[in-house]
């Protein structure tokens, strides 16, 4: 009988799935000087394969700071919350999905100026009753990612806002990259999404629940630079590979060049004489 060769697919990269989740991250620096830097707080992780489910979770957020403005300015800072978790997840190799998931109670967040004892003034005060933000990622039927917010009971004040007033209403469930405020260098965006890949053989989307930039925001007589995140999640797949249920043009050719070989050896095996 003929042998035939033995054919063997082409190598491809192994496919992962990351996702990761944290609370809260806050970083704000002045010219020379770093002002705050926090977090990321209550931080979960992972990447398949194998299947993993990591989770982080904090009581109580508790951060109070005063830093130095011009002349007889001082700033004061502020970030409190409640019960704070988040969470990874990824059953691949058995799905190829992965998720992630941060979750925020009991916000406050506050931006103060001081002068000397008098009153302080809010620049910017939020709060809201909780926070939360997931992202997904799925390779079944194709590439695609997802995220979403949601937000209750969300209150802001101070005078950096320009008298805006805000209905807490409306935002609830925000649509991705939902501008809330952008005067003067102080920027709220709400469900905020970036995504990057090519969407056929890699996809990934990160969502920030809420994420405050300031970008040379004049704050106690200093220009202050940074942003403060909260909710953040992201998941990704890469170097996936589709499984083609019909064979590629290659294939096609290494599979009728087998099937010829074999009639022919049939036929010679057909065409040899009995032996008496």
């Amino acid at each position: 009988m003929l042998a035939l060769p033995f054919i063997t697919a082409p190598a491809h990269a192994v496919t992962t799935v990351d996702s990761s989740a944290y609370a809260l991250s806050a970083s704000l620096s002045a010219v020379n000087a770093v002002l705050v830097d926090i977090g990321p707080l209550a931080a979960a992780d992972g990447t398949a394969a194998p299947a993993y489910n990591d989770s982080a979770a904090l009581a109580t957020i508790d951060q109070q700071l005063q830093f130095a403005g011009l002349g007889l300015v001082s700033i004061n800072q502020r970030l409190n919350t409640g019960v704070v978790t988040s969470s990874a997840s990824s059953p691949y190799p058995v799905m190829p999905t992965g998720t992630a998931t941060s979750a925020i109670a009991g916000i406050d967040i506050g931006l103060e100026t001081q002068v000397l004892f008098l009153p302080p003034l809010t620049i910017l005060g939020l709060t809201a009753d909780a926070i939360t933000s997931t992202t997904s990622v799925s390779a079944v039927g194709g590439l695609s990612a997802t995220g979403a917010t949601t937000i209750a009971g969300l209150d802001l004040t101070g005078l950096g806002l320009g008298g805006l007033f805000i209905d807490a209403a409306l935002f609830v469930n925000p649509d991705p990259n939902t501008v809330l405020l952008d005067l003067l260098g102080l920027r709220i965006v709400l469900n905020e999404q970036t995504s990057w890949g090519d969407g056929v053989n890699s996809i990934g989307l990160a969502t920030n629940a809420l994420r405050i930039t300031f970008d040379d925001f004049l704050l106690g007589g200093r220009l202050v630079s940074g942003d403060v995140i909260l909710g953040h999640s992201q998941a990704s797949i890469t170097d996936f590979v589709q499984q083609n249920a019909v064979p590629e043009p290659a294939s096609w050719a290494l599979m009728i060049m087998g099937f010829g070989l074999v009639g022919s050896a049939m036929r010679i095996r057909k065409a040899r004489p009995a032996m008496a």
